[in-house]
């Protein structure tokens, strides 16, 4: 009889890593839609009831001081990213989809927010969408589209955003009727089409 998995092998080798590193991880049974604490000292991992994911990060006060290399970013997780050029005044944040660096060094991105002095733009990831489209908004441009990608992140200092970072991004985001949601993006009911 052959056997089905129902994890993710990218997923679980983060998983491990993080318990491997004393870093916290969680885990929900297939049926029930919350997340609860794992404690590998006290369980074994179940991969055919159960999914597991690195806990989500908490947002601080101020921007973390531990530059993160792309390989490392979370799935879920906002950055704040500062360009390496001295000259640069542009800053970004990116929301990490999925991290696929160690397959074909590619990061796939719910959200990226670029600010370029009074330039300020939002791309928003919408899988259902199959053409580019915008919102009307008064401060800044938008793009929702189907895919996206974070762009050389080797050029960039990358940071875990800050909580006020945080809220200023989720509120760009309902500005398009979008929101992130357990992870996922989401239309906001009422969202224009």
């Amino acid at each position: 009889m052959k056997k089905n998995y129902l994890f993710d092998v990218d997923v679980l080798l983060q998983v491990l890593q993080a318990i491997k590193d004393g870093n916290p991880v969680e885990y929900r049974p297939l049926e029930e839609p919350n997340w609860r604490d794992f404690n590998p000292e006290e369980y074994d991992i179940d991969t055919e009831n159960c999914k597991y994911r690195v806990k989500p990060c908490e947002y601080s006060e101020y921007v973390e001081d531990i530059n993160v290399p792309p390989a490392l970013m979370q799935e879920g997780v906002i950055y704040f990213l500062k360009s390496k050029d001295p000259r640069s005044i542009k800053q970004s944040f990116a929301c990490v989809k999925a991290n696929l660096w160690h397959i074909d060094k590619k990061i796939l991105l719910h959200f990226f927010w670029s600010e370029d002095g009074d330039s300020k733009k939002l791309y928003v990831s919408d899988p259902d969408r199959r053409i580019s489209r915008s919102e009307k908004t008064d401060n800044f441009a938008n793009e929702i589209i189907p895919d996206i990608n974070l762009c050389d992140p080797d050029k960039a200092e990358i940071y875990v955003a800050s909580i006020s970072q945080v809220k200023m991004l989720e509120s760009r985001l309902r500005d398009v009727g979008y929101e992130l949601k357990d992870g996922q993006m989401k239309k906001i009911d009422g969202n224009k089409e």
